[in-house]
């Protein structure tokens, strides 16, 4: 194995459990850090090279195997791209640990406009691989059609990135302004049931709706040190006086938080289950890098030099719940209308 591709994929090797047609040269293809490559003779399995020989497909999918450090994976391998002589390929996973992908129901939620076709709410078509399937005597509207076409390969993807917002989009409206045709996404298990994709919520700021009352930063310095100081919250309100403009200051709870990778000392963490993130005094050196690196300038240091951040009061803020004017609230953009 050439050392360019080691470090692409730490080390994939592929098998074909079929017969192939004849050969064709192509070059490495990367899906999902699997790069597709290795020399696939017959029911053999040998390690992936930089060229290789592979099979001309003459079927969508041929049956294969991967191997990784997490062990054999039995998936497919699709030809992408033919150029010139030399065929690119893509590996798909069925199992855990290389590509795996879901099958899509897109349903029609909600019709705000008018829809002529007529699409009416209910209707569905189901995504399965590459495959579009439209149950028997229904129909898809083709320009909403089109607005869906780039979502839905990123909603059959399974992936474990903490900063990915594609779980958390699930609706789509259809293009024309007068239709308002809403389209919900939904993921599908193995029963070919809506899988509950895990909306993570966060908290959220709406700066022009602030009245500038602070009753968030009682409540904060109430819920955490016992007391009415408003000094000691971990949320403050900005003010500008000449302007008249108020404006929350509140940790956001970012995907890739720069805040931690500040951190010299590494006295920052992430809460597993609200990704709050957490201060460990004994550890924090007060040198203020972390509040150099918060876009919202939302970590402060009291009386100890420590720095305060936020904490979403173990997953229910008691900030938001005092704000009268809805200018913090936690939860997800989309959630209320």
């Amino acid at each position: 194995m050439t050392k360019r591709v080691q470090r692409a994929n730490e080390g994939v090797s592929l098998a074909l459990l079929g017969m192939w047609n004849g050969p064709g040269r192509c070059r490495t293809s990367r899906v999902g850090g699997v790069v597709a490559a290795g020399s696939l003779p017959p029911l053999a399995r040998k390690q992936a090279s930089d060229h290789a020989i592979f099979p001309v497909l003459d079927k969508p999918g041929w049956e294969a195997q991967a191997f990784s450090q997490s062990g054999w994976h039995r998936g497919y391998l699709y030809l992408s791209s033919l150029i010139q002589d030399k065929r690119f390929f893509c590996f798909y996973s069925q199992g855990e640990g290389v590509t795996e992908m879901y099958n899509l129901r897109v349903v029609v939620e909600e019709i705000r406009g008018f829809c002529d076709l007529p699409m009416v709410p209910g209707d569905y078509f189901e995504v399965q691989g590459g495959k579009i399937i439209v149950p028997p005597g229904k129909h898809i509207c083709l320009w909403a059609l089109q607005s869906l076409m780039p979502m839905l390969p990123l909603k059959q993807r399974k992936i474990d990135e903490e900063n990915d917002w594609v779980p958390y989009t699930k609706r789509i409206c259809c293009p024309d302004p007068n239709g308002m045709v809403i389209y919900r996404i939904d993921v599908l298990d193995e029963e070919n049931k809506a899988v509950e994709e895990e909306v993570r919520p966060r908290m959220l700021v709406d700066a022009d709706k602030c009245s500038g009352c602070r009753a968030c930063e009682l409540a904060c310095s109430l819920a955490n040190f016992g007391q009415f100081a408003p000094d000691k919250a971990l949320i403050q309100i900005a003010k500008q006086e000449t302007a008249g403009i108020d404006a929350p200051l509140v940790c956001r709870q970012c995907g890739n938080a720069p805040c931690i990778a500040a951190c010299p000392a590494g006295a920052l963490s992430k809460e597993p289950v609200t990704k709050a993130v957490l201060v460990d005094e004994e550890r924090c050196i007060s040198c203020r890098l972390c509040l150099k690196a918060c876009p919202f300038d939302a970590i402060f240091f009291g009386k100890n030099g420590k720095a305060g951040i936020c904490h979403l009061c173990h997953g229910n803020p008691s900030c938001t719940r005092k704000c009268s004017v809805g200018a913090i609230t936690f939860g997800r953009k989309g959630d209320v209308r």
